[in-house]
C-alpha cells in the first residue's frame, strides 16, 4: 500500500503515516484490527494517522477531507470530512456502494486539508489504495470428483460432468469470488417440478352461467423468494452419511463432503485450489422408492436440471454473468438425468465407500434399480475414490433354470423342436419342448483336462424353475485402464456362454479391479435363455470359467503368485463356490473344492446377492 503525503508549506507539515478501513462495530481507539478488504453494501470508517511538526491541533482546528475515488474511472464517489484529533482522524461509519461492478476492483484515498492551505494546488499527491470486494458467485455446476496421487502429495479436482444417471453419486459446487467462509444455500430443480400449478381465481365480472358476479381465470401463481419452492429432494452428504434435503446450506471453504469413512482425508491442495468454492456430495435420488418410480417416469433425456443458490444470511450477491446484486441466482447448463440400473462397484481398500455393512465388512456394490430402463451401467471407483465407467449392457428377462442333468443323447424325449444353438464354442443344437424344458446337445471334452473340440458328445437338460431371471449380454472384450497401472479387462475364448446375472457381473468387475492384471480368459457363464451347456451349474449366469494362467505343473512361482492372487479376489468378492482342478494342488487351500472335471478351468459360482446394497 502507498502512503499519501501532504506536501509541507513554508516550515509546517503533515505527513500521513497510514490510512485503512475498520469496520462499524470497532471503538475509537487505538486497539484495532484494520480491514484488509471492505465488501460492497459494508459498514466501514476510515482512519487517518498523521505525522506532525510545528502544528498547533487547537489554534488551527484542522480538518481533513478524504476524498474515496473510484480507480478505474476516477470518479468521486464520497467526499468526506475528518476533524483531526491528536495524531489521527476518524470518519463516521458509512456504507460501500453496492451499484456498479466491484469485481476485482479498488477504491482510492485521497486526503487532502479541508481548505487547501497547507497544499499546492498543482502538487500532484500520492493516494492510498484500498480493495472493495463484491460478493460473487460466479458459476454452479455438477461434476465428479478426480484424484491425483503425486509423489508431492494428493490432490482433488472436479470435471464438470453435463449429464449423469437418476440415483447416481455427483458433486454439486459454486464457485465465488470475495465469500471465503460465507454461507450458501443451494438447491436443484427439475423443470418438470418447476410447471407451476395453475389456479382458479374469481374477478368482478357477469358471467350468466354463475350466480351473481364473476368470471373465472387461469393464471400461474408468481414464485416466491423462497428458494425451497420446485426444489428436487435429493440424498445430501452430512460428512458421514446421507440424508434427505430439498435445500442444501454448506459453507464456503468447508470441504466436510470430500472427507472418507473416517471422517478425514489426505488432500493436499484444499486451501490452495478450492478455497473459495462450494462443495456439495449429492446423490441424485429421493428418499423412498415411491418418489424414485414416479420422478423417473418423468425423467427423460431431454429435462435440463438447473442449480439454485443464495447467500444464507440473505445479503445481496452478485450471480454468474448478472453484474447486478440479486438475492438468488439460476444457474441453467445441458444437464441430463437419464433413467438406468447402474451398480457401483468399490475396490476393497477404498475409504470413500460409504456403503452400508454386512457380517461386520462394508459392502463393496451398491445397485440402483430403475423401472423405467432395461440398459444397466456399471462404475468402479478405485481406492481414492477416482470413478471409472466400465460398460452399459442391455439387460433381459428369462425363465430360469434348475441345474442340468446330463440325459442319454441316444434316446432323446421326442417331441423337441431342433434350433441350432448359437454358434461358437460346444453347444450344437436345442431341442425346446412344450413343457418349457431345452436340452441342449453338443461335444463336450477330449479329457478330463482338454476342452478342445470336438470331442465327446453329451447332451444336457435344463427344466424351469418357474421364476424369471435377469440377464446382462457382457461385453465381448473388456481392457479399461483405470490409472496406477490397474487393468480391468478380460477376453473371452470361443464361447457364446456371454450373458450373465447383473449382480454377478458387477462382482465379476470388482474381481477384475483387485487382480489388475487384466489378462484372464473367459470360457463364458450362460447362454441368452439361461442354460449353461456344457455345465450342469452355469445356469441363470451365476458363475464364470476361467483359464488358468499357467499349466498346473509350471514352475513359474510369480504366475502361481498371480493365479493365487485371482482364486482370492473371487473369494474376496464372495462367489461361494471356486473349484480348481484336481491337479492345481497348489490352489486347493484357496478353493472350496476341487475336481478333475476343472483341471482345464477354474469355476467361480453362486455369486452371495446378498451383500450388495441396494441404496433404494
Amino acid at each position: 500500500m502507498s502512503t499519501p503525503v501532504i506536501q509541507p508549506c513554508v516550515d509546517k507539515h503533515f505527513t500521513i503515516s497510514e490510512a485503512k478501513w475498520e469496520r462499524e462495530e470497532q471503538p475509537n481507539n487505538d486497539d484495532f484490527k484494520p480491514a484488509v478488504v471492505a465488501n460492497v453494501g459494508e459498514r466501514v470508517k476510515i482512519r487517518l494517522w498523521f505525522d506532525k511538526n510545528d502544528i498547533d491541533d487547537e489554534e488551527d482546528n484542522i480538518t481533513v477531507t478524504a476524498k474515496i475515488i473510484d480507480a478505474q474511472t476516477n470518479e468521486v464517489l464520497m467526499p468526506i470530512n475528518v476533524p483531526l484529533q491528536g495524531d489521527a482522524a476518524v470518519s463516521e461509519p458509512f456504507t460501500i456502494p453496492t451499484e456498479g461492478d466491484w469485481e476485482e476492483r479498488d477504491l482510492l484515498v485521497s486526503v487532502v486539508k479541508a481548505d487547501n492551505s497547507l497544499l499546492r494546488e498543482d502538487y500532484s499527491h500520492e493516494q492510498s489504495t484500498f480493495r472493495v470486494n463484491k460478493p460473487w458467485v460466479r458459476d454452479a455446476y455438477f461434476a465428479r470428483k478426480v484424484v491425483d496421487v503425486a509423489e508431492n502429495g494428493t490432490s482433488v479436482s472436479f470435471e464438470r460432468v453435463r449429464g449423469s444417471i437418476l440415483g447416481k453419486t455427483v458433486y454439486l459446487v459454486v464457485e465465488t469470488l470475495n465469500m471465503r467462509g460465507e454461507n450458501l444455500q443451494v438447491a436443484a430443480t427439475n423443470p418438470l417440478s418447476q410447471r407451476p400449478s395453475l389456479l382458479l381465481q374469481i374477478e368482478e365480472r357477469r358471467i350468466p352461467s354463475l350466480q351473481g358476479t364473476g368470471t373465472i381465470v387461469i393464471r400461474q401463481p408468481e414464485r416466491a423468494e423462497n428458494i425451497a419452492q420446485n426444489a428436487q429432494e435429493l440424498m445430501y452428504f452430512n460428512g458421514n452419511q446421507y440424508a434427505a434435503e430439498r435445500v442444501f446450506a454448506t459453507t464456503i471453504g468447508n470441504f466436510a463432503a470430500l472427507n472418507n469413512n473416517a471422517g478425514t482425508h489426505n488432500y493436499t491442495n484444499l486451501e490452495a485450489d478450492h478455497a473459495d468454492k462450494a462443495i456439495i456430495k449429492l446423490q441424485l435420488r429421493p428418499e423412498n422408492r415411491a418418489a424414485f418410480d414416479r420422478l423417473a417416469r418423468e425423467t427423460n433425456e431431454n429435462i435440463n436440471w438447473q442449480i439454485l443458490v443464495q447467500r444464507a444470511n440473505t445479503e445481496r450477491a452478485s450471480f454468474a454473468n448478472n453484474h447486478k446484486l440479486s438475492f438468488t441466482g439460476t444457474f441453467l447448463e445441458r444437464f441430463l438425468v437419464a433413467n438406468r440400473n447402474f451398480y457401483e462397484i468399490y475396490h476393497g481398500d477404498s475409504t470413500y465407500n460409504f456403503l452400508a455393512e454386512h457380517n461386520n465388512e462394508r459392502r463393496r456394490i451398491g445397485y440402483v434399480g430403475n423401472n423405467q430402463s432395461e440398459q444397466v451401467v456399471y462404475f468402479y471407483y478405485d481406492q481414492y475414490g477416482n470413478e471409472t465407467r466400465i460398460a452399459e449392457c442391455a439387460r433381459t428377462t428369462v425363465m430360469g433354470r434348475h441345474n442340468g442333468v446330463q440325459v442319454d443323447i441316444n434316446n432323446l424325449p421326442a417331441g423337441g423342436q431342433r434350433e441350432a444353438a448359437p454358434a461358437g464354442g460346444s453347444a450344437q443344437w436345442n431341442y425346446i419342448y412344450a413343457n418349457g424344458n431345452i436340452i441342449t446337445t453338443g461335444n463336450h471334452m477330449n479329457g478330463e483336462d482338454d476342452r478342445s473340440f470336438p470331442g465327446q458328445l453329451r447332451a444336457m437338460r435344463y427344466t424351469q424353475t418357474g421364476i424369471y431371471v435377469n440377464l446382462i449380454r457382457m461385453p465381448d472384450v473388456l481392457n479399461i485402464n483405470i490409472g496406477n497401472n490397474i487393468v480391468i479387462g478380460y477376453t473371452f475364448s470361443p464361447t457364446q456362454r456371454r450373458f450373465c446375472s447383473p449382480e454377478s457381473f458387477a462382482a465379476f468387475v470388482g474381481v477384475l479391479g483387485q487382480y489388475e492384471l487384466g489378462d484372464i480368459t473367459c470360457t463364458g457363464m450362460c447362454f441368452g435363455d439361461a442354460t449353461g451347456y456344457p455345465s450342469v451349474t452355469h445356469v441363470n449366469g451365476n458363475s464364470v470359467d476361467t483359464v488358468y494362467l499357467i499349466p498346473f505343473n509350471s514352475t513359474n512361482m510369480g504366475r502361481r503368485d498371480d493365479q493365487r492372487s485371482l482364486v482370492r479376489a473371487f473369494r474376496d468378492w464372495n462367489f461361494t463356490q471356486i473349484i480348481a482342478g484336481r491337479r492345481y494342488n497348489w490352489l486347493h487351500d484357496l478353493a472350496h473344492s476341487n475336481d478333475a472335471a476343472h483341471n482345464g478351468h477354474l469355476h467361480s459360482g453362486l455369486f452371495n446377492v446378498n451383500t450388495i446394497d441396494n441404496l433404494i
